[in-house]
């Protein structure tokens, strides 16, 4: 026999299309380890909710992103007896955290992901700018510089026969940004390598490609020497330390 309310659930949900398409695609795209670490570039499903359940207990309300004076706002919601902050929720924050993954990962446009959830794209940015933000604090203390012993013990074999004394590899990384309105920042963020807007930060990564730096944020005409010097980089290495870096990489 069907319970009656099961009936009625599911008549619900067919009706709103929408919503059993983003439970759908969550459904496909978490269904196994494979489908995890494909999509999200996260190794097990496993590990994608232990970092969920980290993130949960670290802030049970997030404060969604709607500009410089929405940290200075305190409106929240009520849903179900709970005060949430920001808009009225379409996404479950287990789909807002799977939404934020999958564009990281894939470099989605807004539009494609705002289509398949039946969201609009500016809640699509909405969501991503408050999650990362909210996952940086969290992660940022977990990024440690890391001693000799360590990177030696795990760095692969055919780094350790030619350069053994190799700390960490470095490069500047430039991410593409939408054209500034305002003159000044689309110079300060103009790239002539890229010939487009971008933000440029230093990563580094231990020989077995473990990240272990990364600076903050630069316009994209800021020069690799001086992201390098300015950025505090510099103060975690030693004297014999090796740096490898791409042969262009001139500092």
């Amino acid at each position: 026999m069907i319970d009656i309310d099961d009936l009625l659930d599911m008549k619900e949900k067919l009706a709103d299309r929408d919503s059993l398409l983003r439970d759908l695609l969550v459904e496909k795209i978490t269904k196994s380890d494979e489908s995890v670490m494909k999509y999200m570039g996260v190794p097990t499903k496993q590990a994608l909710n232990g970092f969920f359940g980290i993130l949960g207990k670290a802030s049970p309300n997030l404060k969604y992103w709607s500009g410089q004076k929405s940290a200075r706002d305190t409106s929240y919601q009520n849903t179900l007896g709970m005060k949430k902050s920001g808009p009225q929720r379409k996404l479950s924050r287990y789909q807002e955290f799977i939404l934020t993954l999958l564009r990281l990962r894939m470099a989605l446009c807004t539009f494609l992901i705002a289509d398949n959830l039946g969201i609009s794209n500016s809640r699509v940015s909405q969501v991503c700018i408050t999650w990362i933000n909210f996952m940086y604090g969290i992660v940022l203390p977990l990024l440690r510089w890391p001693s000799s012993k360590a990177v030696k013990k795990f760095m692969p074999r055919c780094v350790k026969l030619t350069y053994p004394d190799t700390i960490c590899i470095i490069d500047c990384t430039e991410i593409f940004i939408s054209k500034p309105k305002n003159p000044t920042a689309q110079s300060q963020t103009y790239s002539n390598y890229k010939h487009h807007n971008t933000y440029k930060a230093l990563v580094v990564i231990t020989p077995s490609g473990a990240f272990s730096f990364v600076s903050k944020l630069c316009g994209g005409n800021t020069s690799d020497r001086y992201i390098t010097k300015e950025c505090g980089f510099l103060d975690q290495v030693r004297p014999g330390d090796q740096i490898m870096a791409d042969r262009g990489f001139m500092v």
